[in-house]
């Protein structure tokens, strides 16, 4: 429910499997912000994640307690190049 109220996903994207349903609202999230236009001269991954850095679980409580939720698009990347593609990714 919380990918269809952030706009990830759609009640379309639906098939019966979870991963499906995510898979289908991420990919189309990447193109709609320039995920083509950044693999043409960076080489890593894209994911979504509840956090920015990764952290033990007595952080992860610590955090969740306080937190508003939330959700982040991190690049993984194995080497980058810089290009203006501005605010779109």
């Amino acid at each position: 429910m919380a990918l269809e109220r952030l706009g990830i996903c759609r009640a379309s994207d639906w098939s019966g499997s979870a991963v499906d349903f995510v898979e289908r609202g991420f990919n189309r999230l990447c193109r709609q912000n320039g995920a083509a236009e950044a693999k043409k001269v960076w080489v890593g991954d894209l994911r979504i994640a509840d956090t920015l850095f990764e952290l033990t679980e007595q952080e992860r409580d610590h955090i969740e307690d306080e937190s508003i939720p939330r959700l982040f698009l991190i690049a993984d990347y194995e080497a980058a190049a810089s290009i203006p593609i501005g605010a779109r990714l």
